[in-house]
């Protein structure tokens, strides 16, 4: 039986999809497409008419494909990409309208647990463990030693945010990255915890890995379970934010729709590892892939 999810993320959506199998769950598919749902939003708290017609296409396109891998109907979630909009309402009752599927709008300490469960599940199954998920419109961490994490906190950081916010000029230079460093430190420092190994999911830090791979000799090093060192972020962030946006697509591991979010995405990891060990985890799955496998444990219980 396959089984598929939508998740409905500020910058994309993404499918994934699923097989349960004898032996339990695998991965099947995932696919992505880019629409930056809250670009805009900031000015008036409202979803804007452009990235809400650019979503709504995604999903019919998504919704298509669930079907080609006969998972006809996918569970669809959003995130901080609608707990932020005023108008929410209207895209649930477009996506309603149109497609039959009704559109979960998960609290922020829902996401965390789901994105924690899929870390522990995808590289780090045992031990003390803090995930910072870092998205398009905000940043979760949460913490626990077991299956579910014992303590979470969210920060409004997030790459599309902060690109709007202080990162906009083309290219935004090194100085703006600095300060937009020092602005997510404050941020985070009056209520980060991190206890255990660090672990980061989300474009920004798989993105940033991948190019630290490209760029180095060792490019046969696996992304999930990758190491970023805390020197090796700022370099990197300091790099991007002096090239503009389309140079830095043509960098390894990052593509045309990461590019203009990259620099605030290192800015964003620099700031939490300012604060931290110095270094962290990445895993290649995070709040999509815990969102599938909570759709196929519902569907154990049914």
């Amino acid at each position: 039986m396959n089984i598929s999810a939508i998740d409905i993320g500020s910058n994309s959506l993404r499918l994934m999809v699923g097989q349960e199998t004898v032996s339990g769950f695998r991965f099947v598919a995932t696919h992505a497409i880019t629409t930056q749902l809250i670009q805009g939003i900031r000015d008036n708290g409202m979803l804007q008419g452009l990235p809400m017609r650019r979503s709504l296409r995604a999903v019919a396109k998504l919704v298509v494909l669930a079907q080609s891998y006969h998972a006809p109907k996918p569970r669809l979630a959003a995130t901080e990409s609608l707990r932020a909009a005023a108008n929410r309402q209207l895209l649930i009752d477009l996506v309603m309208r149109r497609h039959g599927l009704s559109i979960e709008v998960l609290s922020a300490e829902e996401e965390a647990a789901l994105t924690f469960a899929s870390v522990r599940n995808n590289i780090f199954p045992m031990g003390e463990l803090t995930v910072a998920d870092l998205g398009g419109g905000s940043l979760e961490i949460a913490s626990g030693s077991g299956d579910s994490p014992e303590s979470w906190s969210g920060y409004p950081l997030g790459c599309v945010t902060l690109t709007a916010t202080h990162l906009s000029n083309e290219p935004p230079g090194i100085d703006a990255w600095e300060r937009t460093r020092i602005f997510a430190r404050t941020v985070l420092r009056e209520r980060l915890a991190i206890h255990g190994t660090l672990v980061g999911c989300g474009g920004a830090f798989t993105s940033v890995a991948d190019m630290s791979i490209g760029l180095s000799r060792n490019q046969d090093a696996p992304l999930r379970g990758y190491r970023l060192e805390h020197s090796s972020i700022i370099q990197s962030g300091r790099f991007l934010a002096s090239l503009p946006s389309a140079r830095r697509a043509l960098l390894p591991g990052i593509s045309r729709a990461r590019a203009p979010l990259a620099p605030a995405g290192t800015a964003i990891i620099a700031a939490l590892l300012d604060l931290s060990e110095g270094w962290c985890l990445v895993s290649d799955r995070g709040f999509a892939w815990g969102l599938l496998l909570d759709t196929w444990a519902r569907s154990k219980q049914r």
